[in-house]
């Protein structure tokens, strides 16, 4: 996110409100696999929200180095991702996932 953004930037940027809607569609109800689907979209919208450590922000390789393998493991440990298995771990949607996303599937090995 650059420096000095605006709301709408920072809401362009993070997701935050598309997060909130993905939120409310799934509450509104429908069949377990619109649920699983809107679970996972909330899932990225909230990965955007982890600040990616910025090379310049560092003094030196070592200390971006150590960051980013901080800001990855963050990353995986998406706080949606144990919903979304314990929950719709049985849909046909999240079958499909595990084979597409990487994180989810990484989250799935623990």
């Amino acid at each position: 996110m650059p420096k000095g953004a605006t709301a709408f930037q920072k809401d362009y940027y993070t997701a935050s409100t598309a997060e909130a809607y993905f939120k409310k569609a799934m509450d509104a109800g429908g069949s377990p696999e619109f649920k699983a689907k809107c679970l996972f979209m909330m899932a990225k919208c909230s990965q955007k929200q982890l600040p990616q450590p910025q090379y310049l922000d560092f003094a030196s390789y070592d200390e971006y180095s150590r960051k980013t393998d901080e800001y990855l493991l963050k990353f995986a440990e998406n706080k949606y991702y144990a919903q979304l298995k314990a929950q719709y771990g049985n849909t046909q949607f999240y079958k499909d996932a595990l084979t597409r996303c990487s994180y989810l599937a990484d989250f799935a090995r623990k």
